[in-house]
């Protein structure tokens, strides 16, 4: 991961921008809405801020990989292989003109960072020369944050150490994906076709808003993903004007997404909550259910 890329930690306090010091006070929403000058971002901090110097851990999340000895024989029984959660560790300088902007800077990042605990936020990066633009990763806060002297001596700001201060945020991203930040919205209408986009290097997992055709009742649905077989088959009624949301990685179905559950419906027996693999898929709705399928492209 390079380091003087653009990136961000939003939480519900704020957000807080590195490797940009223009020194030009701006409230940012979100990395897109970045306000550019001459192809500088404007920082969220009244002068200086904070420089990138070490990423560790951003580039993939470790793998789960339970093994077994075999019993009176050599070699091993291999089990089902995950991914584990991806943590991973900012490091670098705080940099300002003065000590009170320098503790400004210092207290907006701890400010932004201490709303992650136990609170989900989002880190944002934009990889250099990549189309796709800006990836984030919903994240938490790993581990208390660290601003140190020069030299790494004990004390922030108010130590009365001159230098740039050393800063150490560390991570934590359940959801080990990174997903692309622009959201392809693909619609099916009943009984048809179609290809669902992932230019991601790994599976993404959409959700799917299923109503009845034309608007009205729903009363049935099969879900396929045609290029893997996994399906949703469903038998139940949802009124007209309404519809089921299916969240296929917390594998939940919901009458517009925070109503009745309707999970009940499913038949277990015939379905599989399914992901859209790299390089898209094909889908196919049956007849009488009008599909808009939600999806970000994932990446490694």
């Amino acid at each position: 991961m390079e380091v003087g890329i653009p990136m961000s930690i939003q939480s519900t306090y704020g957000e807080f921008v590195f490797n940009s010091l223009n020194g030009s006070p701006v409230s940012i929403s979100d990395p897109p809405d970045f306000v550019e000058d001459g192809g500088h971002l404007y920082p969220n901090v009244s002068d200086g801020g904070a420089l990138m110097q070490s990423v560790t851990g951003l580039d993939g999340a470790g793998i789960r990989n339970p093994t077994s000895i075999k019993p009176h024989k050599g070699g091993a029984i291999i089990h089902k292989f995950h991914r584990t959660e991806r943590i991973f560790t900012l490091e670098g300088l705080i940099v300002a003109n003065n000590p009170s902007d320098r503790q400004a800077i210092s207290d907006q990042l701890k400010g932004v960072t201490d709303a992650l605990v136990g609170t989900d936020g989002r880190f944002f990066y934009t990889p250099p020369g990549v189309a796709s633009g800006t990836r984030f990763l919903t994240v938490q806060l790993y581990d208390m944050v660290e601003i140190n002297g020069p030299g790494a001596s004990t004390g922030s700001s108010p130590s009365d150490i001159a230098g740039p201060k050393l800063y150490t945020v560390t991570l934590v991203a359940p959801d080990w994906r990174a997903y692309t930040y622009a959201e392809d919205d693909t619609s099916i209408e009943a009984g048809s076709t179609v290809t669902v986009p992932n230019d991601g290097n790994t599976e993404t997992w959409p959700v799917c808003q299923v109503s009845g055709a034309d608007g009205g009742a729903l009363t049935a649905f099969t879900l396929t993903n045609e290029t893997t077989g996994f399906a949703i088959e469903w038998t139940g009624s949802v009124s007209a004007g309404h519809y089921i949301e299916i969240n296929m990685l917390d594998e939940t179905m919901y009458v517009d997404g925070n109503g009745a559950n309707k999970l009940g419906g499913l038949n277990l027996a015939m379905s599989d909550f399914w992901s859209i693999q790299p390089g898209g898929v094909s889908v196919s709705s049956s007849a009488y259910a009008d599909v808009l399928i939600k999806s970000n492209d994932a990446w490694v």
